[in-house]
């Protein structure tokens, strides 16, 4: 311990102005990195479908629905909708539905599709009727949609939107690192 002592104390203050200046290159260095990494991120994540979701219960009974709009300039593909569970009151009861959204092969910008889904009750038996009769309820209660689609080059991302009344907001879009293979 005493020779590493030494060896510190015997180093001139040239040799010490090396030492921090080197250390302070390595710092740079490292935030240079980290900083063309999240420039990276950004860059790709920017590739995005703009996606938004609308609840249409104004219209006539063939238009209602729920919708989903691409707001952006690239084509979103191979979209997923997670199922939405949703509590629903109905005449002072608390009715439970399970929603499965089928998928959507391709969204071109500034194309707008309805939302195709099937309606379970609790125990997953298929209410074949409730599908139109439920939307009005829809307006109501606030919910959470998650989406998972694509872009053209593959990347996946993942949208979560919240809705209060009929409107929805978009909560967070991540990338999500893996591609899709195909």
């Amino acid at each position: 311990m005493d020779k590493m002592a030494e060896l510190l104390l015997a180093l001139s203050l040239k040799d010490w102005l090396i030492i921090v200046a080197f250390c302070a290159l390595l710092v740079c260095l490292l935030e240079i990195q980290r900083l063309k990494k999240q420039i990276a991120y950004n860059s790709r994540k920017s590739l995005a479908p703009q996606l938004m979701l609308e609840l249409s219960v104004k219209e006539a009974a063939e238009e209602m629905g729920i919708y989903l709009k691409n707001e952006g300039f690239f084509i979103a593909q191979q979209i997923k909708i997670d199922a939405l569970k949703i509590g629903i009151d109905d005449y002072g009861f608390r009715n439970e539905f399970i929603l499965e959204f089928e998928g959507i092969e391709v969204l071109r910008p500034k194309e707008r599709k309805r939302l195709v889904f099937k309606v379970f009750d609790r125990n997953h038996a298929y209410l074949q009727d409730a599908t139109e009769r439920l939307l009005p309820h829809l307006v109501s209660p606030a919910f959470k949609i998650v989406v998972f689609y694509s872009n053209i080059e593959g990347m996946r991302f993942r949208a979560e939107f919240s809705k209060t009344q009929t409107i929805f907001s978009c909560d967070s879009v991540r990338l999500l690192e893996e591609k899709l293979q195909g």
